[in-house]
């Protein structure tokens, strides 16, 4: 396949995702999907200035300390936890530290709780200082004013970007740290807020922390209130504390319901050798009031059992009742399979108006509801044409206004003229008024003519004429009863469509307009309803991580060169690329996922490799569907080879069996997040039968498949029952039922071809358990050795012998392959001359 350059250029961002064909020595290896991908947000400038941390001026020295004050902290810590109003890092804040009730004692949501939010208001807004500011965020806090006569180092902080981590607030992650920058120079920073005094306040409260202190012991942070310059407040360095300190200052004259600021200023110095600096701490800034502060504090309620969604839900079948698939904690149940709860949602004429669905730019494959177009061909003769519809994945940037995708028109081509365009039919009542879009012009040509067009029908309703940019998206509405050429809300199809045309004059001239979240509501209701579950009557899970295996199923490959199924810790899968062995399950299960890669074949390696259950009856079941967790991605463009896909058959599977299986699934799109979660699931209904289960991954040279959590599904499943099978002797035939956890075996006598019932032999058989047929023989011991069953077995690719005394009960089971000697001597109990020798022939139970 060819292996396309894809480049989308912007003033604001240069995204470049290239998918070189692998040279003559290197075709085993594709591309890092994500590394050659450089994003800026809209709002970022092409360089961004990176400000050091203040430990940096003098890292080793500042790091001991930093260690020493960390280390000594006492383990109590003012987080405001319980006090009914919001805090920095609260969850919610029910008004108490009782846990159990929905918010715990460090007030997080205790799922499957859920809690309003607790709100107040205090005169200090951000007392703690967690919303950051220069030093922490690169840009101004909202509410405090910061300077400083060091450039880049503004009293505001945070323990990840100034400490490296640690845990040195008194409240949250953020607090002020004046001084500890130079040895030589007098630095001064200050903060500073407006706010309303009330009348009756009479307290301004905060906490400080002298870290060190230069020698002189005159270095020292002030607190003033306008309009006053006279500190109010002094924190002298000569000194250092063990941990934070409370200061209150009595603020009763400042107490008239009028405007005031207050100043925190700090003056700091060295000793010009670099081991004598001031650090001071200051954190938690609050005025005290008579009354207090007028809380609402979360409440809290258990949602689980409403029917409806709920954040912490996996499930939500309408009741809080265990056992019947969704617990009482809405979790899925262990052996069990649930939908997810819905909530009832305005219904919109308009499917897919978030474009999430993908299109053949992000998936190589039609998006159901939307028809794309684009004139530019990315990759001759292949005709991989720059579609609109586009994922941070495909197109290197995360532009959408909600959720992953967008449609993306222009930034192809500086010269040649692009048309692109996405259409939609849809049925408009009466009752659906408005055709609402978001479009956003990040860039536009020196032409200034380009545009993104509407129309309905053909008849162009509104056109954005790309003569500027925006900042973000802009919302667009138009008149379904007014617009050109309607009114179109009459009931009737009409045709909705984008269509954009941008060109430039050149290198860097280019056009990018952005479109999602395409909407026309009619007024109706798609009403929502709760988690269905059903029982798994089959579950395979491919075991945890570090230990899985893929015992009892068969995998087989028809191309030119061998990939065989793996799993994700056993190096098979991306063995030459990312994320390298052990490459992550994708798939949404847990533990190991089973996995192939055709990267290792190279380009003209792979074409069919697969992966087969384990013999399965689900004949007797009521509704039986197939359900699973996969991850599907193709490299570059999507060929006619490219598949992932399920089929059924009843004959063991192998490449010539394979052919009479039926396809009850197939995709030749990209499903799931490449080398990410989420993957994607699917519940597909299947015949009742006994059969097998296969999984084809069909590739010329693509990222992977990976497969998790197998099950077979239904309203009603049946207890194990046996297996049908035809021994080569009919005349000398029987059953044996073995545990496959005790051990035990019971054997069942038959006759002809018929179902073995392990569970009315008085064995409790389990899915996996062994339910085999095997035709009779007589051991043959001499010398205590038992040599020979006396039967071939023909027809079966797997078969075991069964020893067993006669007298004592006891047996044992031997692998064979074909009919060869047996030796029972080393069974327990001991053999004689006839004693039985079984050969077996067939089957597990299911």
């Amino acid at each position: 396949m060819g292996n396309p350059a894809v480049g989308r250029s912007a003033l604001f961002f240069c995204v470049c995702l290239f998918m070189a064909a692998p040279s003559s020595g290197t075709i085993n290896e594709k591309p890092h999907p994500l590394g050659d991908a450089k994003r800026l947000q809209p709002t970022e400038q092409a360089a961004t200035t990176v400000m050091p941390s203040k430990m940096s001026r003098d890292e080793a020295r500042h790091q001991a300390i930093i260690e020493a004050l960390l280390a000594n902290r006492p383990s109590l810590r003012a987080t405001g936890c319980g006090d009914g109003l919001p805090d920095a890092g609260e969850q919610c804040d029910d008004g108490n530290l009782a846990n159990g009730d929905g918010c715990s004692d460090t007030c997080a949501i205790e799922l499957p709780f859920v809690c309003t939010d607790a709100t107040g208001t205090s005169e200090v807004d951000d007392p703690g200082f967690e919303l950051g500011g220069i030093t922490t965020t690169g840009s101004a806090n909202p509410f405090w004013s910061e300077s400083s006569s060091a450039t880049s180092f503004e009293p505001i902080c945070s323990e990840e970007v100034c400490l490296g981590g640690g845990d040195l607030a008194l409240d949250g992650s953020h607090f002020l740290w004046f001084g500890g920058i130079d040895p030589a120079t007098a630095n001064t920073q200050s903060v500073s807020q407006a706010m309303t005094i009330p009348v009756g306040a009479t307290e301004l409260s905060f906490w400080s922390l002298r870290g060190i202190c230069f020698a002189s012991g005159t270095d020292a942070v002030t607190v003033t209130i306008s309009p006053i310059p006279a500190p109010v407040a002094t924190i002298t360095c000569d000194a250092t504390d063990a941990d934070w300190v409370q200061n209150t200052v009595d603020i009763t004259g400042y107490a008239d319901g009028l405007s005031h600021t207050i100043t925190f200023s700090g003056t700091t110095n060295g000793d010009g050798l670099g081991t004598n600096f001031t650090n001071i701490f200051i954190d938690f800034v609050n005025i005290d009031v008579p009354g207090g502060i007028t809380a609402v504090p979360s409440v809290c309620s258990q949602s689980c059992g409403d029917g409806l969604p709920d954040p912490g839900e996996q499930c939500d079948d309408g009741n809080p009742v265990d056992g019947d698939g969704c617990s009482s904690a809405c979790q899925v149940e262990t052996g069990f399979t649930c939908s997810a709860a819905l909530p009832s949602v305005p219904e919109d004429a308009v499917a897919d108006g978030s474009l999430e669905n993908g299109g053949l730019l992000t998936s190589g494959a039609a998006n159901p509801d939307w028809a794309e177009t684009g004139n530019f061909d990315l990759d001759p003769p292949n005709g991989a044409f720059f579609t609109p519809i586009c994922n941070p994945t495909a197109c290197g940037v995360d532009i959408a206004e909600t959720g992953t995708h967008y449609g993306w028109f222009g930034g192809i081509d500086p010269v040649v003229d692009q048309f692109q365009s996405l259409t939609q039919t849809v049925i408009l009542p009466a009752s659906a008024t408005t055709l609402t879009f978001s479009a956003f012009r990040g860039l536009c040509s020196s032409l200034g003519t380009d545009f993104l067009l509407v129309r309905i029908d053909g008849n162009p309703v509104q056109q954005i004429l790309c003569d500027t940019t925006d900042s973000n998206y802009v919302e667009y509405s138009i008149d379904l009863a007014t617009a050109p050429g309607g009114p179109y809300n009459n009931g009737g199809a009409h045709s909705v469509s984008f269509v954009a045309k941008s060109n430039g004059l050149g290198a860097g001239d280019f056009t990018n307009i952005f479109l999602d979240d395409v909407s026309i509501l009619t007024g109706g209701t798609v009403p929502g309803g709760p988690s269905v579950c059903t029982e798994n009557c089959y579950d395979f899970d491919f075991g945890p991580a570090g230990a899985g295996d893929l015992t009892g199923w068969t995998t087989f490959q028809d191309g030119v060169a061998s990939a065989p199924w793996g799993l994700t810790d056993d190096g098979i899968c991306w063995s030459n690329n990312l994320p390298g062995p052990p490459a992550a399950n994708v798939t949404g299960g847990d533990g190991e996922a089973a996995c192939v890669d055709s990267d290792a074949v190279g380009v003209s390696g792979l074409v069919n490799s697969y992966l087969c259950s384990p013999l399965i009856d689900y004949a007797a079941a009521t509704n039986p569907a197939l359900s699973f967790f996969y991850n599907y991605q193709i490299f570059g463009a999507g060929t006619g080879e490219d598949a992932f896909e399920v089929l059924v058959g009843t004959a063991p599977p192998d490449l010539l069996s394979i052919g009479g299986y039926t396809s009850v699934f197939s995709t030749s799109a990209n499903q799931g997040e490449l080398a990410a979660l989420p993957g994607e699931s699917e519940l597909i209904p299947v015949g009742a039968q006994a059969g097998y289960v296969c999984f084809r991954y069909g590739a010329d040279f693509d990222w992977y498949a990976q497969l998790d959590n197998v099950a077979i599904t239904a309203e009603a499943c049946t207890a194990p029952s046996g297996i049908t099978g035809t021994p080569s002797d009919a005349s000398l035939q029987a059953a044996a039922c073995r545990n496959s956890t005790t051990g035990q075996i019971v054997f069942v006598p038959g006759s002809g071809t018929g179902t073995f019932d392990c569970t009315a032999a008085g064995l409790s058989a389990s899915p996996g358990d062994q339910v085999l047929t095997f035709a009779l023989g007589t051991a043959s011991c001499g010398g205590g050795t038992c040599t020979g069953v006396g039967e071939t077995v023909t027809g079966f690719s797997g078969q075991a012998a069964l020893c067993g005394n006669d007298t004592t009960g006891q047996s044992q089971i031997i692998p064979l392959s074909g009919a060869q000697s047996v030796d029972c001597s080393g069974v327990p109990g001991g053999f004689s001359d006839g004693d039985a020798v079984r050969l077996i022939v067939l089957g597990t139970a299911l």
